[in-house]
């Protein structure tokens, strides 16, 4: 198993992209936020409206919804709701306005939880993540992968992350974001476990599905929210970063191991109307468009705990290989 260290060099000046404007945007980003405070709409079967296999756009296309969603008499499609408000742990909604929601006790184990990711099966995984105190999130349970099994809707740990050091009081996270690639049948995770305000000991774990193990591993980098993308040029994962309003990515191989050094993408301070807030969600949407969900994030709960949003679009350029903001819009979820 590899391990990479991002390349140490000065990343490039970032240039502020100008915003489009466009009002066609309006629909689209009303359902995107909506559909965020109940976390991302699960497809109900087959592939999803990003990208196929090959075509560029999401890597997760695949992914479909909980087999047991329809046992407890929910209609497809389905949502993941991690908000929290109402019960610790995962709740799973109907899609439709005034849908059932189901939400088991055994979905509390693992206390609050944070990021998702859902594989072709209907497998949800989840990770933990402190909400206002440490009551049911203690640090040393940060580092884990939890599964809900698709046809039982059980709970139960998957894996184990290694910690690079030992949790301290001052940081109390560990995996924070997770995401899915088809084609390569790989789960990444992005922990920040052991990090402190000076040390960037975070690592961006790439799991194999088959052998529930990790393959490979990127160290040396908090990152939160993680994304893969069918590039042109190739997959590559985008992450933004724990420390800085800033979105990177790292190019990855066939089998979805890491490769060469991180690339600097852009700066969400440098938009117009954007702000010194860490891109803490990517998610792609049809073959050129990103969106980044950040967050006002200093390893502290008070800042995590932070309902301010803001929720930047993107599109891509292939030709110059760049992202252009279209759109910022600012959301209480």
């Amino acid at each position: 198993m590899s391990k990479r260290k991002p390349n140490s060099s000065k990343k490039p000046a970032a240039a502020p992209i100008a915003p489009a404007g466009k009002k066609r945007l309006f629909y689209m980003l009303f359902g995107l936020l909506f559909f965020s405070v109940l976390a991302y709409l699960i497809v109900a079967k087959g592939k999803s409206e990003a990208s196929a296999a090959g075509q560029m756009g999401a890597a997760d296309y695949c992914k479909t919804g909980p087999a047991f969603a329809s046992q407890f008499g929910l209609q497809l499609p389905v949502a993941i709701d991690l908000r929290q408000q109402r019960d610790r742990g995962l709740s799973i909604m109907e899609g439709r306005q005034g849908g059932k929601t189901l939400h088991l006790p055994e979905w509390e184990q693992a206390g609050y939880l944070g990021p998702h990711a859902i594989d072709r099966k209907g497998n949800i995984y989840v990770a933990p993540a402190p909400n206002i105190n440490l009551e049911y999130n203690p640090p040393e349970e940060q580092n884990k992968v939890y599964i809900v099994g698709s046809q039982t809707g059980k709970m139960e740990k998957y894996l184990d992350l290694p910690w690079v050091s030992p949790p301290t009081a001052n940081n109390p996270f560990g995996v924070v974001g997770l995401t899915y690639d088809c084609e390569t049948e790989s789960l990444y995770a992005a922990s920040i476990a052991g990090s402190g305000f000076k040390e960037e000991v975070g690592r961006i774990y790439r799991i194999d599905l088959e052998t529930k193990a990790v393959a490979d591993q990127l160290e040396g980098v908090d990152a939160i929210g993680i994304g893969v993308f069918n590039h042109p040029g190739g997959k590559r994962l985008y992450f933004g970063s724990a420390r800085e309003p800033e979105v990177f990515s790292i190019a990855l191989d066939k089998k979805g191991n890491f490769k060469g050094n991180k690339r600097f993408e852009f700066s969400l301070a440098a938009q117009k109307g954007g702000s010194f807030d860490k891109g803490h969600r990517i998610q792609f949407l049809g073959e050129k468009q990103m969106v980044v969900k950040a967050i006002e994030f200093s390893y502290s709960l008070i800042a995590a705990s932070n309902p301010k949003r803001n929720i930047y679009t993107l599109n891509f350029d292939p030709a110059t290989d760049k992202w252009t903001l279209l759109d910022v819009q600012e959301s209480a979820f």
